[in-house]
């Protein structure tokens, strides 16, 4: 069994850090008792952290948006080798285009696994300047589209070479959309099953409302500078946007690798599967794939300070948070130092 002592030690340093709020939740069928730890740190006048203080986890929406995707491929409104050019709308199939790029060969599956060719519209340094200059700016999806498009001609043929694109996962977003009439944020939420799985502090932020017990959203920082009051859309169109606390990160993490959430077996191992791209740095379908100790470990990370983990030999999920984005890699690092220390503590191998 593991306690929360042996939990409390190997996160003492990260949880002792007088700058920055943090949050670790353990669970998983591997956890006999789900347990967590908190600090609220010293530096920032806020309340205390518990396990459902909520906060933006940025990319780690993204497993969920492909989760969603495999969802609706269960359901048979769509194919993951679908072109592209089915699924979007009129202007999006011409921004595209018109940039050098062939919707009728780019499909569902390349934009899952970041091998599409398209840039990512966050890696023009004009774009988060511009967001920070100006907090209040709406960001909209074509103004995304355009600037992930316009950064760069095509990085290789569909399908060749991975390059990591939030522009992308925006246009998931519409793909999922138009195949399902409804809203992203309600599609994901039913398809994943929110309310099934108990996640009362989790929502897509700017498209729904939080619940009636929430509490406030926990601030963040990037180098010292507070980030909370960013327009949401800066990040909110798949490739990004929900808001969720450590306790349903780490449950719904956990949902979706003990096969709580696919409806079949071989969608999840579709999910994880290499997907033979060029410098694939062991992203698969919205999930990174890694090895720690000689584990299989899936996961992902978020912008802003946020990390999940999954190990299926130790039947464990991870939910991590860091309040400044600075701290980010020591996060991950004990996360991942957690799982090896788990290993060596149960005598537990794994081949990768």
């Amino acid at each position: 069994m593991i306690g929360q002592a042996f939990l409390a030690r190997h996160f003492e340093t990260l949880l002792s850090d007088p700058s920055s709020a943090s949050a670790i939740y353990l669970c998983g069928k591997g956890v006999d008792v789900p347990i967590g730890l908190t600090s609220a740190g010293r530096v920032h006048d806020d309340p205390a952290m518990t396990l459902d203080t909520p906060f933006r986890v940025a990319s780690n929406t993204k497993t969920f948006t492909a989760a969603t995707v495999l969802r609706l491929a269960e359901a048979g409104k769509l194919c993951l080798d679908d072109a592209i050019s089915d699924h979007l709308d009129r202007a999006t199939y011409q921004c595209l285009q018109s940039a050098g790029f062939c919707c009728e060969r780019i499909t569902i599956r390349h934009l899952l696994a970041h091998s599409s060719g398209l840039a990512d519209h966050t890696d023009d340094p004009n774009y988060l300047a511009a967001a920070f200059e100006d907090p209040s700016r709406a960001w909209t999806r074509m103004e995304q589209v355009q600037i992930g498009a316009s950064l760069a001609k095509p990085i290789g043929e569909p399908g060749a070479v991975y390059h990591y694109s939030d522009t992308g996962y925006v246009l998931l977003r519409e793909v999922i959309e138009r195949v399902s009439g409804r809203s992203l944020a309600a599609t994901v939420r039913d398809e994943l099953g929110f309310e099934r799985h108990g996640l009362r502090a989790t929502w897509w932020e700017g498209a729904e409302v939080p619940h009636v017990d929430a509490e406030p959203r926990r601030r963040q920082f990037v180098h010292g500078r507070d980030v909370t009051d960013l327009h949401p859309s800066v990040d909110a169109y798949g490739g990004g946007g929900l808001v969720v606390s450590v306790r349903d990160l780490g449950g719904l993490t956990a949902a979706l690798f003990e096969g709580r959430v696919l409806r079949q077996e071989t969608t999840l191992a579709e999910m994880l599967a290499p997907t033979g791209a060029e410098r694939d740095d062991g992203y698969r379908l919205g999930v990174m794939a890694i090895c720690a100790g000689g584990f299989e470990v899936y996961g992902h990370v978020g912008y802003w300070g946020t990390a999940a983990l999954y190990v299926p030999a130790l039947g464990i999920a991870l939910g991590g948070f860091v309040a400044e984005r600075d701290r980010r890699p020591d996060l991950i690092a004990s996360m991942l130092g957690f799982v090896v220390a788990l290993g060596e503590a149960t005598d537990v191998a794994c081949a990768f």
